[in-house]
């Protein structure tokens, strides 16, 4: 006996230790054993079983002598000493279970663990048992898995970068693999193809199991390859880098876009751009006092040709183009440009254009909202896997949202420079 139980909870017991364990070494029927040492194990009886605790904490304090009596005493016969162990399990005869099923009484005697119980506390007993390496609380000792208890549950071994996780992960198959463990199944996902290789036929290991590979073989000719639609939204915006205060939320509508258009209408939807590139094309020639009609002739003969073509066909946004293609004809016939080269456009003719390019803008803008990619509204989910091009969401959606954000902000396209 080492000491006394003078304090219990729930999962703490404190013990003060005799005058004879005071040295930290006790001489008993198994040698010479360490006391109250951190992380040594130590044993209180509970009833019929043992509780077993692993020693987390020793404290010294110093006695109080009493008034008018004075002793010439040293510290270490006044100290008292006490150390604070964490229970981590019981012993049920010889065999070390988890959990408790009492807890010991006050004054109950404490012993130091044995190093027969010590080995009976990391080897399980009943079934096959994998060395795993030994014990850092106990050097002497090595550590066991229950073979059953592994392959019935998930594993996980983590780890740092050249910490041993592979080789441990080698070390735990071949030890299943030295047991003769009937229906022993192990699912390993190797992302690395790692694995793959260990197994051939010819070996020790590939004769004793049989693998099941599924998946293509590492090297350059395969792999697994990951299309950039499968990504989700927060994946977009770690490959683009974009900020949280405009780019995001720009970034996340132009994918949406792209989303759209992939899963509907493409050609429906690169016209609607190509009506408002126009549109910009023609207020730009608005301004030049040089030239100018025989552009925006060609531009207006050409919108017109292209929307007659779409209003003729069944579409989502069919009222939109009707709408269009009435104020196309009105503007067209109204401003009378003609095709004439190095002669600006009239102040008359810039009246007219100027507040039906205006209108058509609104039409278009209302028809990217029927088709899910207005500016006030998105595809509903971002992360859908539906296919889309990456060199158009560059191309073209990108730079279509940046468009309808400006009406609101006209220095979106220097935010989203980046």
């Amino acid at each position: 006996m080492i000491g006394r139980v003078i304090d219990v909870r729930s999962t703490t017991i404190r013990v003060a230790l005799e005058v004879g364990a005071k040295g930290f070494t006790k001489v008993g029927p198994d040698g010479l054993q360490t006391v109250g040492v951190v992380n040594s194990y130590i044993t209180v009886p509970a009833g019929a079983h043992r509780v077993v605790g692993i020693v987390t904490a020793v404290y010294i304090s110093g006695q109080q002598q009493p008034k008018g009596r004075v002793e010439l005493l040293s510290q270490d016969d006044t100290a008292t000493y006490e150390l604070e162990a964490t229970v981590v399990g019981r012993f049920e005869g010889d065999a070390f279970k988890s959990g408790l099923t009492g807890y010991p009484p006050l004054h109950a005697p404490v012993q130091a663990a044995t190093p027969h119980e010590v080995k009976n506390i990391f080897h399980p007993g009943g079934g096959p048992a994998l060395r795993i390496g030994t014990s850092a609380v106990a050097t002497e000792q090595s550590v066991y898995l229950d073979a059953n208890l592994l392959l019935g549950h998930h594993c996980a071994v983590v780890g740092s970068t050249g910490s041993g996780k592979s080789c441990t992960v080698t070390a735990l198959i071949d030890g299943l693999i030295d047991h003769e463990i009937p229906n022993g199944h192990v699912v390993i996902f190797d992302i690395n193809g790692e694995y793959a290789q260990s197994f051939p036929p010819s070996t020790v290991r590939g004769k004793k199991t049989r693998p099941l590979i599924l998946g293509p073989r590492p090297g350059a000719s395969s792999g697994l390859f990951l299309p950039h639609w499968f990504m989700n939204n927060e994946e977009h915006l770690t490959l683009f880098k974009a900020s949280e205060g405009v780019q995001a939320p720009i970034l996340q509508r132009a994918v949406a876009d792209a989303r759209v258009s992939g899963a509907s209408t493409n050609k429906e939807m690169l016209r609607l751009q190509n009506v408002v590139s126009s549109a910009s094309i023609i207020e730009g020639m608005s301004s030049n006092s040089s030239k100018g009609c025989d552009i925006v002739f060609a531009q207006l003969a050409g919108l017109q040709t292209m929307v007659n073509d779409q209003v003729g066909k069944t579409s989502a946004c069919a009222a939109q183009w009707a709408q269009i293609k009435v104020m196309l004809d009105w503007g067209i016939a109204k401003a009378n440009v003609q095709d004439a080269v190095w002669t600006p456009l009239t102040p008359p003719q810039r009246d007219i254009l100027a507040p039906m390019l205006v209108a058509i803008r609104k039409e278009v803008t209302a028809a990217f909202g029927v088709l899910g990619m207005g500016s006030a509204q998105t595809a509903p989910d971002f992360d859908a896997p539906v296919y889309y091009s990456l060199q158009e969401l560059c191309d073209v959606f990108l730079p279509n949202r940046i468009q309808l954000e400006q009406a609101a902000d006209n220095k979106i396209a220097g935010y989203v420079a980046t």
